[in-house]
């Protein structure tokens, strides 16, 4: 909701909803895309690109050099970004999909 106040600061910042704006007053398309920006807004500020990416190698780099195949070492490392982050695996995967640390591939290999 943070990520609505910030994204639609203008459509909020007199304190009343603009004639037009009301949720039920969008169209599926403009529901979606606000939606979208916020989700990925909200993943930005809790999943700092530098932060996933330095949890990524580090973990990825460990895993690899014990010998783990490529889908327990993505498994592991995104289960260490949820927690070292404080976010679902589910976000950790699609932020680390958005950074491209992962693949559509590796999408479907893991079942998300």
């Amino acid at each position: 909701e943070v990520a609505h106040l910030i994204l639609e600061y203008d459509v909020w910042k007199g304190g009343k909803v603009p004639h037009g704006a009301k949720a039920h007053a969008l169209s599926e398309k403009q529901h979606f895309y606000i939606e979208k920006d916020a989700k990925g807004l909200a993943a930005a500020m809790l999943m700092p690109d530098p932060d996933v990416r330095a949890v990524f190698a580090e973990f990825a780099d460990r895993a690899q050099r014990a010998g783990m195949d490529r889908i327990n070492t993505l498994r592991m490392t995104l289960a260490q970004i949820a927690e070292e982050l404080e976010v679902s695996e589910q976000a950790a995967f699609y932020r680390a999909l958005k950074l491209r640390l992962i693949t559509t591939d590796d999408k479907r290999t893991l079942g998300y």
